[in-house]
């Protein structure tokens, strides 16, 4: 039977809502882990010693920890530039009259293998799928 790791680290402060299993090296969670860490280390885990994936997050943090290899090696962040274009033009369509786009962004996951596609290289998921011009296009503008 396996040890419950949150067990041997409960005398410790822990964040609600976090699953730790360091004796498998996994965790998982939705949201950031930007705040983790600093409970990771004083609850004396590695950086190697867990392999966390989060989604909703793309922090700048999280692209660091990534690159490093310190903790997180793969998250599902958030295109928010994206996102911005997006309800600007579903503004535009119900200002018009029109139904909702219906779009629906896709999952992306950035792993130490693909971190500086899509923006990474500036630590922000902005996908390089040309939804500038597409939404340009669609207003009439350049």
């Amino acid at each position: 039977e396996m040890a419950n790791p949150v067990r041997a680290i409960r005398p410790r402060r822990i964040w609600a809502g976090i699953v730790i299993a360091p004796a498998v090296g996994n965790a998982g969670r939705l949201g950031k882990f930007d705040f983790a860490i600093p409970t990771l280390k004083a609850a004396g885990i590695a950086p190697n010693a867990i392999k966390m994936v989060s989604a909703g997050d793309g922090s700048e943090a999280a692209y660091q920890r990534i690159r490093a290899g310190q903790y997180q090696v793969a998250t599902v962040p958030e295109p928010t530039n994206l996102h911005g274009w997006q309800a600007i033009d579903e503004l535009n369509r119900a200002f018009a009259g029109q139904p909702p786009s219906g779009y629906i962004t896709k999952v992306h996951l950035v792993t130490k293998d693909n971190i500086d596609a899509d923006g990474g290289k500036n630590n922000v998921f902005d996908p390089g799928n040309g939804y500038r011009d597409a939404y340009k296009k669609i207003w009439g503008v350049s």
